[in-house]
């Protein structure tokens, strides 16, 4: 399946259900597989937004705001989504985010 035909169809299947979790990670990393990291940083933004514990976007979210040299903003989502792991308990993703947040800052 070619990405433009996914992205459509992630896109088509939004509209029916423009709040799906699922489908808004998958076209968020659809944009970043594009190199449109603006648009990829704005759909991780919405889904967080309506979707605050789904965990794996902090780290994508972070990761997209510091190949945009935008990593004070970077590091503030890693605090974010490190504080919602610890209260889902979900150490693995927290422990993905620690070292997210060690690569940042050691790329001073």
């Amino acid at each position: 399946m070619s990405m433009l035909y996914r992205k459509e169809r992630i896109l088509s299947l939004l509209e029916s259900d423009p709040e799906d979790d699922f489908l808004l990670f998958a076209l968020a990393k659809e944009f970043e597989n594009e190199n449109l990291l603006e648009e990829s940083i704005n759909t991780f933004q919405k889904l967080l937004q309506i979707h605050p514990n789904y965990i794996g976007a902090y780290y994508h979210l972070a990761k997209a705001l510091d190949e945009t040299q935008k990593k004070a903003e970077a590091l503030l989502i890693i605090k974010e989504g490190m504080e919602r792991a610890k209260s889902l308990k979900d150490l693995h993703s927290l422990a993905e985010l620690q070292n997210l947040s060690s690569a940042i800052e050691m790329n001073d």
